[in-house]
């Protein structure tokens, strides 16, 4: 009898957990409504980045940025109309001067111009690249921005 009586509870024990699979499965089923996912290619892994490309945009940005300071320094110098010589002086006027006279800065003017300079400085040096970081950190990850940047007008790389 005890023989007997632990043949069926383990053919019950069996049939029950066969029910608990079988009711897992089915919830699975009904919670993807049908769906099956199936490869249809599977993944190849890249042997390298495809985009963004980073040498070119650090070189690229190196190279614009020097570009563009060599032509503000040109554009300066060739806007500036102030005469800095007796020759231009005469050039501008026609009569040539007896003595010229240089203008002679205060000590406060070259504490001031200096105390300017060194802001200015601190502000290229520490104001931007916090300022990009800021960009990248809080509002869109900086090849993400370069991205949309691209697509908007048209680039693509």
């Amino acid at each position: 009898m005890d023989r007997a009586y632990a043949n069926i509870e383990a053919q019950y024990n069996t049939a029950v957990d066969r029910l608990a699979q079988a009711s897992t499965g089915e919830r699975i089923e009904s919670l993807s409504r049908g769906q099956r996912i199936s490869i249809i290619e599977p993944p190849a892994v890249s042997n390298r980045p495809t985009k963004p490309n980073r040498v070119l945009i650090a070189g690229g940005g190196t190279g614009f940025g020097i570009l563009a300071g060599i032509g503000l320094i040109v554009l300066i110098e060739v806007l500036n109309r102030t005469a800095r010589r007796p020759e231009d002086i005469v050039n501008r006027i026609g009569i040539s001067p007896l003595a010229t006279i240089p203008y002679m800065r205060s000590r406060s003017e070259i504490v001031w111009k200096r105390l300017i300079k060194i802001t200015l400085y601190l502000v290229i040096l520490v104001g931007i690249p916090v300022a990009v970081y800021a960009v990248h950190l809080y509002y869109l990850p900086l090849d993400l921005l370069a991205d949309r940047v691209m697509n908007k007008i048209g680039v693509r790389w």
